[in-house]
């Protein structure tokens, strides 16, 4: 059974006895128990202790739904993407640069405490109606696979040496901040062009793989966006370095970014 078939979930609404809206989801395959579920649980464990507004753990597990496992999130608006679908093209780029530095804050908060999300792409970035962003599904990469690292649907947001782990049995590379950091910068041209990374280049995983493995690649194919500031751009090329020592860790992109918007204009947890 792939691991698609054995970890997308069915999704649905409920309220607790609190009042607070969640989302469970029901992974589908029955009796099944992922092989690193210890260690995604001492994570959403420590995300619970060390609250950040802009990120969103595990609110718990449930078996109710027996012979099914179901995870319990807390619901908060919908996906980036669509929140910013009926604003376009008149929304301004102080919009987009206020939500992706909220999106860089909770990565930023994740890697203060040794915690890689795994994952960073705008179906991960759920906006509110005020306009408060957060990040979710922190470190489900985990449930995907039983050791290193399963690309799956999140192919052109991969750094290129998760992708080379991917494709190597013998070589396994888990998530990384520096990882992280290149999902970031991904998801950040992803939130201002409103469409995936290397789209028009209409990739097949496969393929888009191959390329990715060889130098230059495919990045040096991305072009700064209509109207992004320069100075945006280059955090972004610097965050998709193909040498992941050099590249700047989440601090200091949040920094560089509310540099950008004129200093800091988040709400603090």
């Amino acid at each position: 059974m792939s691991w698609q078939q054995t970890c997308r979930a069915n999704l649905d609404v409920s309220v607790l006895p609190s009042g607070q809206k969640v989302v469970v989801k029901r992974l589908r395959r029955p009796g099944w128990i992922p092989k690193r579920f210890s260690e995604f649980l001492r994570i959403q464990k420590t995300l619970q202790a060390n609250v950040d507004i802009y990120v969103a753990p595990l609110n718990g597990i449930s078996s109710f739904a027996d012979p099914f496992l179901s995870l319990i999130v807390p619901q908060h608006g919908i996906d980036v993407l669509n929140y910013l679908k009926p604003k376009r093209p008149d929304v301004s780029h102080a919009d987009l640069l206020e939500l992706v530095t909220q999106v860089a804050r909770g990565l930023a908060h994740c890697h203060s405490l040794g915690i890689p999300h795994g994952r960073v792409r705008s179906s991960n970035v759920l906006v509110d109606q005020d306009g408060l962003v957060k990040l979710v599904d922190v470190a489900w990469y985990l449930l995907h696979s039983d050791e290193g690292y399963n690309v799956g649907e999140v192919v052109v947001w991969t750094a290129p040496e998760l992708l080379a782990s991917s494709e190597d049995s013998d070589e396994f590379v888990s998530p990384s901040s520096a990882t992280d950091v290149y999902s970031l910068a991904m998801t950040i041209l992803e939130i201002f062009t409103g469409a995936p990374p290397f789209s028009e280049f209409k990739p097949r995983s496969t393929s888009f793989i191959f390329r990715m493995q060889t130098d230059p690649g495919m990045i040096a194919l991305l072009r700064q966006p209509s109207g992004m500031p320069d100075g945006l751009w280059e955090i972004l090329e610097a965050s998709w370095n193909r040498d992941a020592s050099l590249r700047p860790t989440a601090p200091s992109v949040l920094q560089q970014l509310q540099d950008l918007a004129g200093g800091p204009h988040l709400v603090q947890a």
